[in-house]
């Protein structure tokens, strides 16, 4: 078995997840203003194949998956999450503030904590 395989084996019994998946990435190459041909061509796929997989008639390989994502400038896990046809943008827009604003509040705790220390070390030397 093929790594590129894994996907495609744990998914076939599972039509709605193929559709859900077809679905997601339609949603996100519509909110990118793409064509259809326009994204087969930036991820290096058939416009047939490409078709297939937003009706829900193909299950992408782990590689397809990943070159569609790659073209959509996403990672392929957002192209999973079933939360992405009901909260497209937003979700990621949240996501991406909350992370945002956690690394701020640790690089000025790193921060505090280092002048903190280099005034301790400067009063004791």
């Amino acid at each position: 078995m093929r790594g590129s395989d894994i996907l495609r084996m744990d998914t076939d019994h599972d039509p709605s997840f193929t559709y859900d998946l077809g679905m997601n990435i339609k949603a996100r190459r519509e909110e990118l203003g793409l064509t259809q041909g326009e994204l087969a061509a930036k991820a290096h796929l058939s416009l047939p194949f490409l078709a297939a997989i937003e009706i829900g008639k193909k299950t992408p390989s782990l590689n397809s998956l990943d070159l569609i994502a790659r073209a959509m400038e996403v990672e392929a896990f957002e192209l999973l999450m079933p939360s992405w046809i009901e909260h497209p943008y937003p979700v990621r827009v949240t996501i991406r503030k909350y992370t945002e604003e956690a690394e701020k509040r640790i690089r000025t705790a790193v921060n505090k904590a280092l002048r903190d220390l280099s005034k301790k070390y400067a009063q004791r030397h």
